[in-house]
């Protein structure tokens, strides 16, 4: 699990290091007002790639973790099913977002830019992350990132020349994204044997039936703490959407370490719950001390030295964009708080009750963002977010309170 943990720290870290390098190059170069159309495209991609990932970040690593050294044949059985299955997610996704572009003027205004920002989704689709994790394989993806990083630099600084290029950044995102996941799905057939299997109409069905709570549950985590960029591109001004991007991308990246976190402990603890409750809350207990040793001063850094993060990232000082940052910084670490909550839920199969509670979430932030963008603009987004989370931390731990007295 360390060496797991090394791994994704070490991809996140190149990813912190490569996005503190590349956003304010991109910045720079296409401007904060193109900036923020670029960003806008990126969250309504996530939307399509949470969609054709489905429930499988969560269903798929724990499958492949409880079959691959019991049941090798029907772990590459498994395999095939998640891969084909996402297929099929894909290509229902691009009609979605055809009917979208012809029916939102928006859109169809910047359609070049939604059109090769698709490009993203299959990346991702080609990309099995959910495999590596759930061998435990980790170091594998930091190649991978890296590879496609590589790709992408190269595409931005070769091709990216005035403003109006801006529509080609995600395309070269999701090209090194598709070139790095031919190269995984190479290396799974060659060193771990991994065989296409014909999937079954009833396979597919099976899994979209068995993974649709965690599906809505991704969903709505996608809505609270994406869609704020989306509301704000309705409500506030180019100028405005384009400063809340920069907050948004620097965050982005901040929360990496919450991904590299979860990812890392997630097939250990869906071990430990099949074998002893008592040892999975030791687990848990260990975890958070040594989260707080390590979160709580990140988390004092960045809130003093804000301007300076926001400095190095923009290349100006910007004084909102900076009090937004201080504002947001303490939700990494209740994202941090909250990752034993969600994990127990999942794990001991409360996939339904791991569901209502984002959908709460879900509905709480949109309500509470509407109201407050309306009326306070980026200062309402950020709050809205800060009071999202900690909503969230509330709800998720007083649901785990109630499952231990029912254990106990």
């Amino acid at each position: 699990m360390i060496e797991n943990f090394a791994s994704m720290s070490f991809l996140k870290l190149s990813n912190l290091v490569l996005g503190w390098l590349l956003y304010p190059y991109i910045i720079r170069l296409i401007g904060t007002d193109n900036f923020g159309l670029l960003i806008f495209a990126q969250s309504l991609m996530l939307y399509l790639v949470v969609f054709t990932n489905y429930g499988f970040s969560l269903s798929a690593p724990r499958e492949i973790a409880r079959l691959y050294k019991t049941k090798p044949k029907e772990c590459l059985q498994k395999v095939s099913d998640f891969f084909y299955t996402q297929i099929f997610l894909g290509l229902v996704s691009f009609f979605l977002l055809f009917l979208l572009v012809q029916a939102i003027p928006f859109l169809g205004n910047n359609s070049r830019l939604i059109y090769g920002s698709f490009a993203i989704v299959l990346g991702q689709i080609l990309l099995p992350v959910w495999f590596f994790q759930g061998i435990e394989k980790m170091p594998y993806l930091v190649y991978f990132n890296l590879f496609a990083k590589i790709l992408l630099i190269v595409g931005v600084v070769l091709f990216v020349r005035q403003k109006s290029d801006y529509i080609f950044i995600n395309l070269f995102w999701g090209l090194g994204s598709m070139i790095a996941g031919l190269g995984a799905w190479g290396i799974m057939i060659v060193r771990f044997n991994v065989r296409f299997y014909k999937p079954s109409y009833q396979s597919i069905y099976h899994i979209l039936r068995q993974d649709f709570h965690l599906f809505v549950a991704n969903i709505t985590n996608i809505i609270t703490f994406n869609s704020t960029v989306i509301i704000m591109g309705l409500f506030a001004t180019k100028e405005t959407l384009g400063l809340y991007s920069i907050v948004d991308r620097i965050f982005m990246i901040v929360r990496q370490v919450v991904v590299v976190i979860h990812q890392s402990i997630y097939p250990r603890v869906a071990q430990l719950a099949n074998e002893s409750l008592w040892e999975l809350k030791r687990f848990f207990k260990r975890f958070l001390q040594l989260m707080l040793v390590f979160v709580v001063p990140s988390t004092g850094i960045l809130y003093f030295f804000a301007p300076e993060v926001v400095y190095l990232f923009a290349g100006k000082a910007l004084s909102e964009v900076s009090s937004f940052v201080q504002i947001l910084s303490f939700t990494p670490l209740l994202a941090i708080a909250n990752l034993p909550a969600c994990q127990v839920l999942l794990v001991m199969n409360k996939e339904f009750t791991y569901t209502v509670l984002s959908m709460i979430g879900a509905v709480f932030h949109i309500i509470l963002s509407l109201i407050l963008i309306y009326n306070f603009a980026g200062y309402g987004a950020v709050l809205g977010l800060f009071c999202t989370e900690l909503f969230l931390w509330l709800i998720f731990n007083f649901k785990l309170y109630q499952l231990n007295s029912k254990l106990e």
